[in-house]
């Protein structure tokens, strides 16, 4: 398999779906009329090393040809989970820490928390080309960067 000879692992490639449908050809006489059957394995692929992904997807188009689509790429950091619970945390110490001093500059003390709510996470990505893109690239990926942000509402009783 042409993701194997790119050393991606197997635990890596991951099936979406498969799907077995009849083909047809049209005729204007016939009307339609079965030809044969065309088989779709889609795969979810997870290339770790941002440099091999170009090569990747060329050796995929390799073996593949035509009968290769790509659904498209997404990037994502490999540890997001205890990044994101790291935020969360420190979105939570923010919160608290300007709720006292909006507390503090109203002469009133903060009470119990009544509600937390963890308003999630964006990701936004930005793409630098830096001096632009190297022709010699057969499959230019830019990773760019990504920025994940944490937000959080706490609502305070008042004293």
């Amino acid at each position: 398999m042409a993701l194997r000879i790119q050393r991606v692992a197997t635990e890596d490639i991951r099936t979406t779906s498969i799907s077995l449908d009849q083909e047809f050809e049209f005729t204007g006489s016939r009307g339609a009329v079965p030809v044969g059957f065309r088989f779709t394995n889609n795969l979810r692929v997870t290339v770790r090393d941002l440099d091999a992904v170009g090569a990747t997807i060329d050796g995929a188009v390799a073996a593949a040809g035509d009968n290769l689509r790509l659904g498209g790429i997404s990037f994502d950091v490999s540890n997001r989970t205890e990044i994101e619970d790291e935020l969360r945390l420190s979105a939570i110490d923010q919160a608290i820490a300007r709720a006292q001093a909006i507390a503090a500059r109203a002469g009133v003390s903060l009470g119990r928390i009544v509600a937390i709510s963890d308003l999630g996470f964006a990701s936004p990505v930005s793409v630098d080309f830096g001096d632009g893109v190297d022709e010699a690239l057969a499959t230019p990926v830019f990773g760019g960067t990504q920025e994940i942000v944490m937000s959080v509402q706490i609502q305070f009783e008042l004293r």
